[in-house]
């Protein structure tokens, strides 16, 4: 990651999430993850969430995160990827839905 690339996602974690430095890359697996189970909360996953997943990952994530977001069936327990990572089951918990998903806002 160049350092303009870390400059910006910097930026974005702490301008939208507060969070002071960048999540270890082994947890960007399980937070495409938990983001496409939330989304998929009320039983389906519609096209128009997962490409909000897709988008969103193209923008923070790396090609293998990316290509999570577009086949990931999001059948897994949330509480069991939570706890894959361990950031995310922290300081991260809120970084993982945004108000405009249409999905509930975890705090």
């Amino acid at each position: 990651m160049s350092d303009r690339e870390r400059d910006g996602l910097l930026w974005q974690y702490k301008n939208l999430y507060g969070m002071k430095t960048i999540p270890p890359a082994e947890n960007h697996y399980a937070f495409v993850k938990a983001v496409l189970l939330c989304a998929k909360g009320d039983g389906v996953l519609a096209l128009e969430e997962r490409d909000w997943v897709v988008g969103r990952t193209a923008c923070y994530h790396t090609d293998t995160e990316y290509e999570l977001a577009k086949n990931y069936p999001a059948d897994e327990e949330l509480v069991e990827v939570l706890a894959q990572a361990p950031t995310l089951n922290k300081s991260g918990r809120r970084a993982i839905i945004c108000k405009d998903s249409g999905v509930v806002e975890i705090r």
